[in-house]
C-alpha cells in the first residue's frame, strides 16, 4: 500500500486516497495467496526445455 501511495506521489497523480479502498479491498482478498509448489521436472524435461528455448533464456538472462 506504501509503494503504491509513493507512486502515485512521485507520478504526481491525483486521487489517491480514492483508489486507496479498492486497493485496500484487493489486497486482503489475496493476503492468504500461496505460491505453487511444483514437483522438480525430470532432467530429461528439463534438458529439452534448455536447448529448445536457450535463445530466448539468453535473450532475457534466465539460467539454464
Amino acid at each position: 500500500m506504501g509503494e503504491i501511495d509513493r507512486l502515485y506521489r512521485r507520478l504526481d497523480l491525483p486521487d489517491f486516497g480514492k483508489f486507496e479502498p479498492s486497493l485496500r479491498r484487493y489486497l486482503d482478498s489475496v493476503a492468504d495467496y500461496k505460491k505453487n509448489r511444483l514437483p522438480e521436472m525430470a532432467p530429461e524435461s528439463r534438458l529439452r526445455v534448455s536447448r529448445e528455448c536457450r535463445e530466448c533464456f539468453e535473450r532475457w538472462g534466465y539460467s539454464t
